[in-house]
C-alpha cells in the first residue's frame, strides 16, 4: 500500500554509541561492499530533465498510471518523458509537497508544508477555500498521513489525538488516546499508530516503547498481518494474530520512512542509501543497500515493479528490474573497453578487453584469467572454447591456450598480429595481416595455406571456410583464389564481420553497405541482398555480428548507437542502448545466451534479460495535451484534465500549428517506447462541411480514410496550416514489440473559417446560377418575343400574299370575254376557285407536304398555261426524287411562280419556265428559271428597286428562319450575270431535317 514519504535527520538530539558506530561499519562491510560485484543501471531525473527542484519528498502513482512527485518547488506529474509542474497558480496551497496518496475514488491527496491538506481530481484542486469538508481539517503539524480502510474511507492523521475520516461527501473526527502518526488497517480493525503505542477502537492495546524513552519520529508499513514500525532508533516488526500484537523481529534504525513492495519486502531509507530486506520470510534478514551514496527521502514501487527513489538534493532515481546490469572498473574489470565475447560448454561467459585481460562471468561474478603478458595494448581479438574445456585466445601479440588454471602462449612468429581464428573439426585456422594458416590437432607446426591478408573467418552450412579481408571475400572451395568482390562490387569492401545464416546463406557486414545477406551454393555467391532496404531506419556503423542458432533466427548487431536485434523472417527491429541500462551506447561486441543479451561496450560489460515476467501489454497509452497557435499566442489544452470523459475537442477557426502530445505509461524502458498513430478523417458536422471534406469523403467511396504511421516521437504535428475537418486519432504505445492493451482515442475537430465552408460556396454558386438564369430568362423572353413577332409577321405576310394572288387571277379572267371564250373561261374559273379554296386552307399552315405543294403549284401552272396558251410552256423535273411527306414552306413557291409567269414572259416567242427539284446531302434545292426579259430589265422597266411581292417573300424567309432555324434561303438573279441566256433564276434551299419549332410564349 502507499505510504508517506517525509523524513527527519537521522539521530536528532541523540549521540551514537560505540556499538552503533561499530554496527554501521559492519553494515557497510556486509551490505554495501558485496553490492560492488555488479552495477545496477538506474535512470536519473533531475532539474535538467524537467523537475522543478532536486529535493523530492514523496511519490505516488494514480489509477491511470501517471507518476506523481512532491518536491520543494511544486507538485509534478510524469508520463515517462515529460514533467508537468503544478504550483500555487494552479490551485496548490503551498509549493512544498510532503506526502501523496490516491484513494479508490481517484482523488490524489496532498499534504503541504503549510499544514494544509488538499486533493486533486480531474485536474481541479480542492482546498479549504473551495471545499467545505476540507475547511474542517486543522492540524498543528505539517506532515499529514493518508490511508484508506476496506470500506473506502480515507483516514488523515496529523500527529494529534484525533484523525479525520472522509466518507464520500461527509467528514468525521475520531479521537484517540494518544497522538497518532498514522492509521493502518491491521486485521479487520483500524489501528492507530503513535510514537509508543498501537491503538484499536481508539484505545491502547500494545506498547512497543517505554514511557520514559523519547521518540521523535515514527513511520509504518503493513504487509498482511505484519507491520514494520520505524522509530528514531530502531525498527520493530510487529505480528498480529487473533487480535493480539507481538514483536517478531527488530533491527537498528537506518533512517526514515518505510515502504512495503508487492513481493513482501520492507524498504527503509538509511543515512546513506536505502536498505531492502531481500527475503521471502517477511522478516528483517538479508539487508541489501541501494544507492549507498545518496540521501533517500522515500521509496515507491509502481504497478510494473519499478522502484522509485526520492532523494534530498539529487532528484529521482528509477530502477527497473528488467534493466541491464553492468561490470566496470569499480567491480572487477581492469579495463572498461570490452572487445570480444564468447561462451564455453558450461555456459560461462568469456570476455576480453582492450588491455589483454580475460574475464569469466560465473553466477554474476567476475573472475580473471591471467595471460603471460604485461603489455597493456594487447587487445583480445577472439576466444574459442573446445569440447575438452580448453580455450584458444587470439590477441594482438599472438595465440594463447587456457585449460583449467593454466594459460600459456603458443610460440610462433606467424601468430603475431592475429585478426581471427576458426576451429573446423580438428583443425584450427589462423588469419593475420600476412597470410592464412592452420594447425592440425596433434601436430606442433603450422602450415601456410594462402598468402592473403585476412581479417575475419567463418564457415557456412556446407562446412566451407570463408575469409574476408580489406577488399575481398574468398572461400576454401578454390583455395581462396577468386575474389567474389570482382563479381559483386558490394563485397569488394572492408569485410568487418561474416557469419553463417543457415543453409545457403551467409551474413556479411561492410562499412559502406551495412548488413548484407548472401545466397551461396558450393562456394559460389549467387545473390547479394541489402538488409537496410527492408528496414524502416537503416542500421549503420556495425562493429560486430552475432546470429542465434535457434528457430528465432535473430541477428544481433553491435553499433556505436547500441545493440540492434533483427528478425530475419519479418525484419522487425528491436533496439537497446544506455536507456535500457547498457554501460554505453558504443558497443564493440554482442552475444545472446539463454534469452540474455551480453554487450561489450567501451564503458564495461553489460547483460540484459530479454524475457520479462508478467503481461508486457498491460500499460496505458494517453493523448495528454494539444497545443496550437491562435492570434500569435500559444494555447495549451491539457486533455487529461479538461475533457476526461468526452474525448472530443474543437479547435477555433484560424488555429495553426496544432500538435498532439501523447505518452505510453511503461516506465521499464521509457526511451524505447514508440507509437502507432491511426488517423481517420471523418466527415465533420453538417454545418462545417468544406469542398475538400466532401471530395475526400466521396473519392473514398463514402468511407472515412485512415492513415497509420509509426513514430518514436511522442508528438503528432498537423502542420503549419492544418486542413479543416474532423480527425479521429488513435494512439497505441509500443514497448519493443508489445502493443499497449489500453490505447487512447480522441476526435480533434478543426473548424474552417465561415467563408471556407461549402455553404458559402453554395450560396455564391446559387447566386451566380440565379443571375445566370435571370439573364438567360431575359434573353429567352426577348427571343421568344421576337419569334412570336416573326410568327405574327409571317401570318400577316401570308394574308398579304393571298389578295395579291386573287387580284392577279381575277384580272386574268377579263381576257376570256374579249373575244368571248366561254369554255376556256369556265375551265379557268374552275381551276381558280379550286386554287382559291386550297390557298385559303394552305394559308393557315406554315408547312405543307411536298406532295401537296407540288399539286398546288402544278394546278397554278396549268391555270397560267390556260391563260397564255401557246405563249407559255413549263416543265417540272426531279420531283420524283423528293419524299412526298417532306415538309415544304407553305405559300413560298407560288409567288415566285407567279412573278415568273406574269413578269417573266418572253418579249418575243414562247415563254418557258423550268421548275427543278433536288435533295443532296439532306439539303433541299428548288430552281425556278424563265426566259423573260430578265430580273435587271424588269426592275428598270418598273422603275422600282424591288417588287412588293419579292419583298414580302424575303420577309417571309426571314420569319421562317426565326421560327424554325431551317436555314431557308431565297436568291433571285438575272441569268445574264452568270450565263449568256436571258431570263431570271430563283433559287430556294433549306434543310428539312433541321426544321425545329422554336418555343413561343406569346399568342395574339
Amino acid at each position: 500500500m502507499f505510504v508517506s514519504c517525509y523524513c527527519v535527520p537521522f539521530g536528532s538530539n541523540e549521540k551514537f554509541t560505540v556499538m552503533r558506530l561499530l554496527f554501521v561499519l559492519l553494515l557497510y562491510v556486509f551490505i554495501v561492499l558485496p553490492g560492488r560485484a555488479q552495477s545496477l543501471s538506474y535512470t536519473h531525473y533531475g532539474v535538467k530533465e524537467g523537475l522543478p527542484g532536486n529535493v523530492v519528498y514523496c511519490a505516488a502513482q494514480d489509477h491511470r498510471g501517471f507518476m506523481w512527485f512532491g518536491t520543494d518547488k511544486g507538485l509534478v506529474r510524469f508520463d515517462g518523458r515529460q514533467f508537468q509542474v503544478f504550483g500555487v497558480k494552479d490551485g496548490l496551497p503551498d509549493p512544498e509537497v510532503l506526502n501523496l496518496f490516491e484513494d479508490s475514488y481517484h482523488r490524489l491527496w496532498i499534504s503541504c508544508f503549510s499544514q494544509q491538506i488538499c486533493y486533486i481530481k480531474n485536474g481541479q484542486f480542492f482546498t479549504n477555500k473551495n471545499n467545505s469538508l476540507l475547511e474542517k481539517v486543522n492540524f498543528k503539524t505539517a506532515a499529514s498521513e493518508f490511508s484508506e480502510d476496506k470500506d473506502g474511507n480515507v483516514w488523515v492523521a496529523g500527529r494529534d489525538k484525533f484523525a479525520y475520516i472522509f466518507k464520500s461527501d461527509t467528514i468525521q473526527r475520531a479521537e484517540f488516546s494518544y497522538p497518532v502518526a498514522r492509521v493502518e488497517q491491521i486485521g479487520n480493525l483500524v489501528t492507530g499508530i503513535s510514537m509508543k503505542y498501537l491503538m484499536q477502537n481508539f484505545k491502547v492495546i500494545y506498547a512497543y516503547k517505554p514511557d520514559d524513552e523519547k521518540t521523535l519520529f515514527v513511520s509504518s508499513a503493513t504487509i498482511g498481518d505484519q507491520t514494520l514500525i520505524a522509530l528514531t532508533t530502531k525498527l520493530l516488526l510487529i505480528d498480529y494474530k487473533n487480535g493480539f500484537f507481538s514483536k517478531k523481529d527488530s533491527f537498528v534504525q537506518l533512517g526514515g520512512r518505510v515502504f512495503a513492495d508487492h513481493k513482501g519486502h520492507f524498504w527503509v531509507p538509511a543515512p546513506k542509501g536505502v536498505t531492502c530486506f531481500d527475503n521471502n520470510r517477511q522478516d528483517l534478514s538479508n539487508p541489501v543497500t541501494y544507492l549507498p551514496t545518496k540521501k533517500i527521502n522515500a521509496v515507491f514501487e509502481d504497478q510494473h515493479g519499478n522502484m522509485w527513489f526520492c532523494t534530498s538534493g539529487d532528484g529521482i532515481y528509477s530502477l527497473s528490474m528488467g534493466k541491464a546490469v553492468s561490470f566496470n572498473l569499480l567491480n572487477g574489470l581492469n579495463d572498461n573497453n570490452i572487445h570480444t565475447l564468447s561462451h564455453d560448454n558450461k555456459g560461462y561467459i568469456l570476455s576480453g578487453d582492450n588491455s589483454g585481460n580475460i574475464y569469466e562471468v560465473i553466477n554474476s561474478k567476475i573472475q580473471k584469467i591471467a595471460l603471460e603478458t604485461t603489455i597493456s595494448s594487447n587487445r583480445i581479438r577472439q576466444i574459442i572454447s573446445t569440447t575438452d574445456n580448453s580455450r584458444w585466445i587470439a590477441t594482438d601479440l599472438g595465440l594463447f591456450q587456457n585449460k583449467g588454471n593454466l594459460t600459456y602462449k603458443i610460440k610462433n612468429n606467424r601468430l603475431s598480429g592475429l585478426k581471427s581464428i576458426l576451429l573446423k573439426n580438428d583443425t584450427l585456422w589462423f588469419a593475420n595481416h600476412a597470410d592464412l594458416s592452420f594447425l592440425k590437432k596433434g601436430e606442433d607446426h603450422f602450415l601456410q595455406y594462402a598468402k592473403r591478408r585476412t581479417t575475419v573467418l567463418c564457415k557456412d552450412a556446407e562446412d566451407i571456410i570463408w575469409a574476408g579481408g580489406m577488399a575481398d571475400l574468398c572461400n576454401q572451395r578454390d583455395h581462396f583464389q577468386f575474389n567474389w568482390g570482382d563479381k559483386f562490387p558490394d563485397l569488394k569492401k572492408h569485410i568487418i564481420a561474416i557469419h553463417s545464416a543457415g543453409p545457403g546463406k551467409i551474413w556479411v557486414v561492410t562499412p559502406e553497405s551495412g548488413l548484407l545477406l548472401l545466397d551461396v551454393k558450393a562456394g559460389a555467391v549467387t545473390r547479394v541482398q541489402h538488409i537496410n532496404q527492408y528496414l524502416e531506419h537503416p542500421i549503420e556503423n556495425i562493429a560486430a555480428l552475432y546470429c542465434e542458432t535457434n528457430a528465432n533466427a535473430n541477428i544481433w548487431l553491435a553499433t556505436n548507437s547500441g545493440v540492434y536485434g533483427i528478425n530475419a523472417i519479418n525484419w522487425n527491429v528491436v533496439h537497446y542502448d544506455h536507456e535500457d541500462g547498457l554501460a554505453d551506447d558504443d558497443v564493440n561486441t554482442v552475444l545472446v545466451i539463454h534469452d540474455t543479451l551480453w554487450a561489450g561496450t567501451v564503458a564495461g560489460l553489460s547483460y540484459l534479460p530479454l524475457t520479462y515476467s508478467g503481461d508486457r501489454t498491460n500499460f496505458s497509452s494517453y493523448i495528454t495535451e494539444i497545443r496550437y497557435q491562435l492570434n500569435n499566442q500559444t494555447i495549451v489544452c491539457n486533455l487529461l484534465d479538461t475533457l476526461p470523459n468526452i474525448h472530443r475537442i474543437v479547435l477555433p477557426s484560424g488555429a495553426a500549428m496544432a500538435t498532439l502530445n501523447f505518452a505510453g505509461l511503461d516506465y521499464r524502458n521509457p526511451g524505447s517506447i514508440r507509437y502507432q498513430c491511426i488517423t481517420t478523417k471523418l466527415l465533420p458536422s453538417f454545418g462545417w462541411w468544406t469542398r475538400q471534406n466532401l471530395y475526400t469523403f466521396i473519392s473514398n467511396g463514402f468511407r472515412n480514410p485512415s492513415d497509420t504511421i509509426y513514430t518514436e516521437s511522442n508528438k503528432l504535428n498537423f502542420g503549419i496550416s492544418p486542413p479543416s475537418g474532423s480527425y479521429q486519432i488513435k494512439i497505441t504505445a509500443i514497448m519493443r514489440d508489445f502493443y499497449s492493451n489500453k490505447p487512447d482515442q480522441w476526435t480533434v475537430v478543426m473548424h474552417p473559417r465561415w467563408y471556407n465552408t461549402v455553404w458559402v460556396d453554395l450560396f455564391i454558386w446559387l447566386s451566380v446560377a440565379a443571375a445566370f438564369l435571370v439573364i438567360l430568362y431575359s434573353r429567352t423572353y426577348y427571343r421568344k418575343l421576337n419569334i412570336a413577332v416573326s410568327d405574327l409577321q409571317l401570318q400577316a405576310l401570308q394574308s398579304q400574299i393571298n389578295p395579291h394572288f386573287v387580284g392577279n387571277s381575277i384580272n386574268a379572267i377579263q381576257q376570256f370575254f374579249f373575244p368571248p371564250n366561254p369554255l376556256a373561261a369556265s375551265i379557268y374559273i374552275d381551276l381558280f376557285t379550286s386554287l382559291l379554296r386550297r390557298t385559303i386552307f394552305l394559308s393557315e399552315k406554315h408547312f405543307n407536304t411536298f406532295e401537296e405543294e407540288l399539286s398546288y403549284d402544278t394546278d397554278y401552272l396549268e391555270m397560267m398555261k390556260l391563260r397564255f396558251g401557246d405563249r407559255f410552256h413549263y416543265e417540272v423535273t426531279g420531283a420524283d426524287t423528293i419524299p412526298p411527306e417532306m415538309p415544304f414552306p407553305s405559300m413560298l413557291l407560288q409567288p415566285i411562280l407567279e412573278n415568273a409567269t406574269i413578269h417573266g414572259l418572253a418579249p418575243d416567242g414562247a415563254s418557258k419556265l423550268s421548275l427543278q427539284f433536288s435533295l443532296i446531302n439532306d439539303k433541299f434545292q428548288c430552281l425556278v428559271i424563265d426566259n423573260g426579259i430578265g430580273y435587271n430589265a424588269a426592275i428598270v422597266n418598273r422603275k422600282e428597286h424591288k417588287s412588293k411581292g419579292l419583298d414580302l417573300l424575303l420577309k417571309k424567309v426571314k420569319a421562317f428562319n426565326q421560327l424554325y432555324s431551317m436555314r431557308l434561303s431565297l436568291e433571285v438573279k438575272d441569268r445574264t450575270d452568270f450565263s449568256a441566256d436571258r431570263g431570271t433564276c430563283a433559287f430556294i434551299t433549306y434543310y428539312p431535317k433541321k426544321i425545329k419549332r422554336q418555343p413561343r410564349i406569346l399568342r395574339y
